[in-house]
């Protein structure tokens, strides 16, 4: 299983296996970072509507799926089941802000 260290204190960052693989997208960067924190499950619909207010739900979804695709050619450790999606739970991810915070 690959290395994913995400890394949100400054500019954020991805390294897969110590090589940055950071989207140029923010909005996948964010989706990443909110799913690695809440630590749970989320509903498409609840993360569409967060990330992309201002869309019509359709254009949410598209949207999510979009950002979705990216964050699994960079490392593919998001899993969906569904209207469900989380982190794998075999992923070996680690975060500078959890490290930090313990």
């Amino acid at each position: 299983m690959q290395e994913i260290r995400v890394l949100l204190l400054g500019s954020p960052r991805i390294l897969v296996d110590n090589v940055e693989r950071t989207p140029s997208r923010r909005k996948a960067v964010a989706l990443l970072t909110y799913l690695i924190l809440r630590n749970t499950p989320e509903n498409r619909q609840h993360l569409a509507t967060l990330l992309w207010p201002d869309n019509t739900m359709s254009q949410s979804l598209g949207s999510l799926r979009n950002a979705l695709s990216i964050l699994n050619r960079i490392g593919g450790f998001i899993q969906t089941d569904g209207q469900l999606v989380k982190i794998a739970s075999e992923a070996n991810i680690t975060v500078d802000v959890v490290d930090f915070s313990e």
